[in-house]
C-alpha cells in the first residue's frame, strides 16, 4: 500500500470483529495491479472499516470527532516495528482535540493483527478525545480496553506492545554467533559492519 492510503468507509459489519484468518494479507497490494490485487485491496479496506465504524461506535466518540477521525485513520509504509500508532493533537484556538492513527503495512499481515491493533489503538484515541487525557496503558486506557472486552468476549486487546513476529525480505546474521536483524529492504551498510555482539563478520542469509 502506499504511504499515507486513507481508509474508505462504508456500511459496517461487526461480525468481522469476532473473524479469524489464517491467511496472511500481502504487504503491498498494488492498486494498479492485477484483479486478485485490487480484490484483496477491496478486502482489506473493507475488513478496516468495519472495523473502524463498530471500534467508534464501542468508544463513543461525539460525531465530529468520528469525522475527525475518519479523515486521519492511514495505512503507514514507514512503521517498520510498531503495529499502529495514535497521534494526539489539540487545536489551542477551538480546544478541539483529535487524533490520527496509523496502522503498519508491514507489520498488520493478518486479519487478527489488524482488528486487535485497531481496537488498541482506539482506546488511545478514546482516552484522547472524549477523557482529554493524554496516558499510556492507565487506567483510562484501561478502562476502554475493559468495556471493548466486555462487548467483544471473544476479543482480547493487547495490553502492551505487540510481540508479532514480522516477515522480513532481508536477512543478516552473524557468521561467528547467533546474532541477527531483519530488514524490510537491502542494506548494504550492515554487510561491512560488526556483529554489535562479538565482533564478527556480518552476511546476508535471506533475500
Amino acid at each position: 500500500m502506499k504511504k499515507g492510503l486513507p481508509i474508505e468507509f462504508g456500511k459496517v459489519n461487526s461480525s468481522l470483529l469476532k473473524k479469524s484468518a489464517n491467511s496472511e494479507i500481502k504487504q503491498r497490494p498494488n492498486i494498479a495491479g492485477t484483479k486478485d490485487d485490487m480484490e484483496e485491496l477491496y478486502h482489506i479496506q473493507e475488513a478496516t472499516t468495519s472495523l473502524s465504524d463498530v471500534s467508534i461506535n464501542l468508544t463513543d466518540m461525539e460525531n465530529e470527532a468520528q469525522k475527525d477521525f475518519k479523515r486521519n485513520l492511514t495505512w503507514s509504509d514507514h512503521l517498520r516495528t510498531t503495529a499502529g500508532y495514535t497521534h494526539c493533537s489539540r487545536n489551542k484556538i477551538t480546544n478541539v482535540y483529535s487524533c490520527k492513527i496509523e496502522l503498519a503495512v508491514k507489520v498488520l499481515t493478518s486479519f487478527d493483527r489488524l482488528r486487535d491493533t485497531l481496537l488498541h489503538e482506539m482506546c488511545h484515541a478514546a482516552v484522547w478525545v472524549v477523557n482529554k487525557h493524554r496516558c499510556n496503558h492507565g487506567p483510562l486506557w484501561q478502562t476502554w480496553a475493559h468495556r471493548c472486552n466486555l462487548i467483544l468476549p471473544n476479543v482480547e486487546i493487547p495490553t502492551k506492545c505487540h510481540n508479532y513476529q514480522i516477515s522480513y525480505k532481508f536477512m543478516y546474521k552473524c557468521l561467528n554467533c547467533k546474532w541477527n536483524t531483519g530488514r524490510h529492504s537491502r542494506c548494504s551498510k550492515l554487510l561491512h559492519s560488526k556483529c554489535p555482539k562479538c565482533g564478527g563478520s556480518i552476511n546476508l542469509i535471506k533475500s
